[in-house]
């Protein structure tokens, strides 16, 4: 991913670490570097969701290890920000966590796959809340099925990535179900249909990037929103 500063970040797994291209083409590491483990100062092997805020903090999925991870610009150690306390379904725990979107007061939006289900972790709070999701694995408007990404616009709208149902779904402030904004909710590689769909990207005007992975491709939907960011 790409920040407001035109640098680079990027999770390599095999490192156990985030790295930060610079504009000179310098890597550096921002998060993790120490190894395989769940310390503070290190991460898992899989890191699904990475984010980076205004302030160049940046958030990262470590998601064998059922936690979100803040690191400082320049920290060696990381704070757990949502998770650590083992793998599950209460309210202070993560089920392999991918996806993460940061909003501009510091609310954590995750995509819990194994929960499925959208949580939020206000700054600070030792549990989160189920904004989107979390009745179970399904096709129904008020279930998803692994959840792969999460985006919010600035009215406090919820995308989320419905990975296996083929379909980005929309979930208002509040709201127990979403309405499907694209792709068909069946797989398939046609103009308006996704299979596996993971990151997606909200930008101004209402369009909307789908990393639609199985049908190797990025597409461009054009959804009903004045809240696009």
């Amino acid at each position: 991913m790409a920040n407001n500063d035109d640098n680079l970040y990027y999770a390599e797994q095999s490192r156990y670490r985030v790295g930060r291209v610079l504009l000179s083409g310098t890597v550096i590491t921002v998060a993790g570097g120490n190894g395989n483990g769940n310390a503070p100062n290190q991460l898992g092997p899989h890191l699904f969701g990475v984010f980076v805020d205004q302030f160049g903090n940046v958030y990262v999925s470590d998601t064998d290890n059922h936690r979100v991870m803040k690191w400082l610009p320049r920290a060696t150690n990381g704070i757990v920000v949502a998770g650590g306390n083992g793998q599950g379904n209460g309210a202070n725990q993560l089920n392999y966590p991918y996806g993460i979107y940061v909003d501009s007061h510091g609310n954590i939006y995750i995509a819990d796959t194994a929960n499925y289900r959208i949580v939020l972790w206000s700054p600070g709070s030792y549990t989160g809340t189920t904004v989107a999701g979390g009745n179970g694995p399904g096709a129904a408007l008020s279930q998803l099925t692994t959840p792969r990404s999460v985006a919010v616009d600035m009215c406090g709208n919820i995308y989320v990535s419905d990975a296996q149902n083929a379909r980005i779904t929309r979930w208002t402030p509040g709201a127990w179900s979403g309405t499907v904004v694209a792709g068909t909710g069946v797989l398939g590689n046609q103009i308006n249909q996704m299979n596996n769909p993971l990151g997606i990207k909200l930008v101004s005007l209402g369009n909307l990037y789908v990393a639609d992975l199985s049908n190797n491709r990025i597409q461009r939907f054009v959804i009903n929103n004045n809240c696009g960011k």
